[in-house]
């Protein structure tokens, strides 16, 4: 682990001084402040985004992998716009494309989930899309129609 923070370390300062050199000082700084800012802005509306996958995730549009990629890259995203240095700020913006993270992650993993789904059981309830359930009580009155 050790080396590979060497060589980020190496390869942040050789992309942040051939960058800040074409830039100049003023507009470098310029930079980080707005990158930082957007970082902190991203991390604020944080709790909208995972409400809206949240209910992209039970309406059924995205299995519980894809639920976690879009929650978890853009957030770490958030934080390495935070940090000051261009690579992390070309790394912080990618991770914002949670589509392109989620294409380039498929092909890494070969598309693979790690984890077999279970096979529903007798007696469990299978959600559809269809369903309007509200309350409860309509799912209890469900089941015990079902008994």
């Amino acid at each position: 682990m050790g080396i590979y923070f060497v060589i980020y370390l190496l390869l942040e300062t050789v992309v942040s001084v051939e960058i800040s050199s074409q830039l100049g000082g003023l507009n470098t700084f310029i930079e980080m402040v707005f990158t930082a800012f957007i970082g902190v802005l991203i991390m604020r509306n944080f709790k909208s985004i995972i409400f809206f996958n949240l209910g992209e995730l039970v309406s059924g549009t995205m299995n519980i992998q894809e639920f976690g990629n879009r929650n978890l890259f853009p957030l770490v995203g958030a934080v390495l716009l935070i940090i000051p240095g261009f690579l992390t700020d070309i790394f912080g913006v990618l991770m914002q494309f949670s589509f392109l993270v989620s294409f380039i992650f498929r092909k890494i993993s070969g598309g693979q989930s790690d984890r077999p789904t279970p096979e529903p059981r007798e007696g469990d309830y299978q959600w559809t899309r269809e369903d309007n359930i509200i309350d409860i009580e309509e799912l209890r009155e469900q089941q015990e129609l079902k008994k």
